[in-house]
């Protein structure tokens, strides 16, 4: 069957395949893996995490994450099953349980004790969460069409969004490189690489690099800055337009080095007055290579 989320532990791989339940797969052998037990979940098993090093949790499509004790793998054993506000596709644990649970956002909970699960808080994103990675305070949440969503877990009990990139794909999958890498699987729109230095990388669908660049804070009150790479000497043009694709400022139209250039908005037109709150359009084009984002100016 479809094969949607993976775990694996030691010389175990945990499958969570879709109608045919969560599939235990032994990679002793990685040329020759073998299947060593199943468990049919009455839903669709979207994802599959493990906690406390013995138990499954299976985020199975419907309303409910299934806990498994898989200390044998031959005879996985239900523990309990945890109804969910949402649908819930996606599942992941460092420190504590999240789970990507569709229109009802990304919940928290504490599975300190995973007999008795203890939901801290759901969070409501604007799109699909699928999964995320926690570093230190801060969650960067796979959130499908509403792209990479950034929250402020330092209150796991009040999660807050504190940023977002609006990519152009379906954000369905993010992992952690280092402490500040991140790389964002965007469905057709390719692999986005993050890192606190440089800013995005992005590459199309079959590999290749396009122009990158950063917009932080967003939304913004005050000033946005926007972070560029170029391995090239080229002509950097960036231009601010409105809702209604009206030209609002040209931020730089000149010719760079290669290098990582940083440039700000400050909210104001060609004029220097200051614009309305609301949503705005950052295009950058870099000689034959043009990329736009969604900026937001709140008050």
């Amino acid at each position: 069957n479809q094969t949607f989320g993976i775990h694996v532990a030691g010389d175990i791989a945990y499958v969570a395949a879709r109608i045919s339940g969560l599939r235990i797969v032994s990679v002793a052998t990685p040329s020759s893996p073998s299947e060593v037990g199943s468990y049919d979940t009455p839903g669709q098993a979207y994802d599959v995490c493990i906690i406390h090093d013995t138990i499954a949790v299976v985020a199975d499509g419907t309303k409910d994450l299934i806990f498994l004790d898989v200390s044998d793998s031959a005879a996985p054993e239900s523990i309990l099953v945890f109804s969910c506000p949402g649908i819930p596709k996606g599942v992941w644990y460092d420190g504590y349980l999240f789970v990507g649970d569709g229109p009802a956002g990304v919940g928290i909970m504490d599975v300190s004790d995973p007999a008795q699960p203890e939901s801290l808080a759901w969070f409501n994103t604007s799109g699909q969460p699928y999964s995320g990675v926690r570093s230190n305070n801060l969650l960067y949440v796979a959130d499908g069409p509403s792209g990479l969503r950034i929250l402020d877990i330092s209150n796991p009990n009040s999660p807050a969004e504190i940023g977002y990139l609006d990519s152009y794909g379906n954000a369905n999958a993010i992992a952690l490189i280092t402490s500040s890498k991140y790389v964002l699987a965007d469905g057709d729109d390719g692999i986005y690489h993050m890192g606190s230095t440089v800013g995005i990388e992005e590459y199309d669908s079959k590999g290749a690099m396009n122009t990158f660049f950063t917009l932080f804070p967003n939304p913004f009150k005050d000033n946005t800055s926007i972070q560029l790479s170029s391995r090239i000497c080229a002509r950097v043009q960036i231009v601010v337009y409105n809702v209604l694709g009206a030209r609002v400022k040209e931020i730089t139209n000149q010719i760079y080095n290669p290098g990582t250039y940083e440039f700000s908005w400050d909210a104001t037109d060609d004029l220097g007055r200051s614009v309305s709150p609301g949503v705005y359009f950052m295009e950058v084009q870099k000689e034959n290579t043009k990329q736009t984002r969604k900026v937001v100016f709140v008050h």
